[in-house]
């Protein structure tokens, strides 16, 4: 699942069998680079699945950015116009990177072309954003059927990845019960659209820090820290891996 952002594609023969040719090349060449296709130097990262030349790529986004949805900023100062009017329930998120080039490549590896191994990748990238909050984190759920289609949750592999490589905190005190692919709505209409279909499975900490991998409108987002608050959380923060 994508926050406001592609949704997961519907399965089809031609998918099944690119998602089986993909975990096929990377059991044969594990150290070959998923976006370029180069032999990644051992003296690097053994059987990392980017290269250096790859990841230096990734697009972060330029100049000052907005203090809410960590858009970059064009003229305004401090708060986007877009985030001026909208009121969020939560603090403030965080992107790592802009959702195009090598960022919006390596998620489709990763989400449509099965390649579990860039998960690592994507911890590694979002982890000091996370170390920086500080707080326990709570991965935003999919969608049941995408997650039923995939067979795996994409931000629940990050967030276990981020439990053993970096000790964090994760607390999966959230559930979808249910909700529409958002991909072609505007934000008002994926407001509508996500309205109780998010629930508290446990009580969350008094402070969390969501994380998903796109950040588009923030609609998703903003339901998941309305859940919480009114679950008992009382400060609600968000990273994403990259913003749309």
């Amino acid at each position: 699942m994508i926050e406001g952002g592609a949704d997961l594609q519907k399965p089809t023969p031609a998918l099944e069998w690119r998602k089986a040719a993909s975990r096929l090349l990377e059991l044969l060449f594990p150290g070959r680079c998923v976006l370029c296709g180069s032999a990644i130097d051992a003296s690097y990262k053994p059987f990392y699945p980017v290269c250096a030349s790859c990841l230096q790529r990734l697009p972060v986004p330029a100049g000052s950015r907005c203090k809410i949805c960590s858009r970059s900023l064009i003229s305004e100062s401090g708060i986007c116009i877009t985030c001026r009017e909208r009121n969020y329930q939560f603090a403030a998120n965080t992107s790592a990177f802009e959702y195009r080039g090598a960022a919006k490549q390596l998620l489709a590896a990763f989400k449509f072309d099965n390649r579990r191994r860039v998960g690592m990748v994507i911890a590694d990238l979002v982890a000091p954003l996370l170390l920086e909050r500080g707080f326990p984190v709570v991965p935003v759920p999919g969608r049941k059927a995408a997650l039923k289609a995939r067979g795996w949750d994409t931000v629940w592999e990050i967030c276990r990845l981020l439990e053993r490589r970096y000790g964090l905190q994760i607390v999966r005190c959230l559930q979808r019960v249910g909700g529409a692919p958002q991909k072609a709505l505007g934000f008002e209409a994926r407001k509508a659209n996500i309205a109780g279909q998010i629930r508290a499975r446990i009580p969350p900490p008094a402070r969390t820090v969501l994380l998903d991998d796109v950040f588009t409108t923030g609609a998703t987002l903003d339901e998941c820290a309305r859940v919480l608050r009114r679950a008992g959380g009382r400060e609600v923060y968000a990273v994403t891996f990259a913003i749309d």
